[in-house]
């Protein structure tokens, strides 16, 4: 058994926005689409963390205050043929909310990324190996999934999530949520 959690902050999707998702999935031979659970929108990676200093990560997201805002779930890309993604509207309060709590993580003594913040929900990962995932495929699949736009829905609280790997992709647990 590790000693360690890998971590992150993120949002919690509702039932009604991940049903929305669900059925505009499509069918591309050799992508592997997130599970109905497992959708959600990443606002800080963590990483692996010692047990130990864990309680102190849930701490202070438990302690974390925002103003309550709406989001949208809409528009869709790709990273690199890496993985494909939904896009979120407005950024501006879950960019606030991102530095806010990357803040409050990197006083804790984390190690936090450096790199642009660009808030999505992944909705589909195309394995390295995959030799079988035609391009434009993943191409299509993304222009298809352009005019998917969800209804708006409110943010209330931050979740902390652990990530345990597995052979079918990892299985994301919320340990923590903050009183919004």
């Amino acid at each position: 058994m590790s000693d360690q959690l890998r971590l992150f902050t993120g949002i919690e999707l509702p039932v009604a926005i991940r049903h929305s998702i669900q059925n505009c999935l499509g069918h591309v031979p050799g992508i592997r689409w997130q599970s109905f659970h497992q959708l959600h929108l990443t606002v800080n990676f963590i990483g692996s963390v010692e047990k130990s200093a864990a309680e102190s990560v849930q701490a202070a997201v438990r302690a974390t205050a925002f103003t309550p805002f709406n989001l949208t779930i809409t528009g869709a890309g790709h990273f690199k043929h890496r993985a494909i993604w939904l896009g979120v509207k407005p950024e501006a309060p879950l960019s606030a909310l991102h530095q806010q709590d990357r803040d409050q993580l990197a006083a804790l003594g984390l190690d936090m990324e450096e790199r642009r913040y660009r808030p999505h929900v992944t909705i589909a990962r195309i394995p390295r190996m995959a030799k079988s995932v035609n391009r434009d495929s993943i191409g299509r699949c993304v222009e298809e999934l352009q005019a998917f736009s969800a209804p708006p829905f409110e943010v209330n609280h931050l979740s902390l999530f652990a990530s345990t790997p597995s052979a079918n992709g990892s299985r994301y647990e919320v340990i923590a949520r903050s009183g919004g």
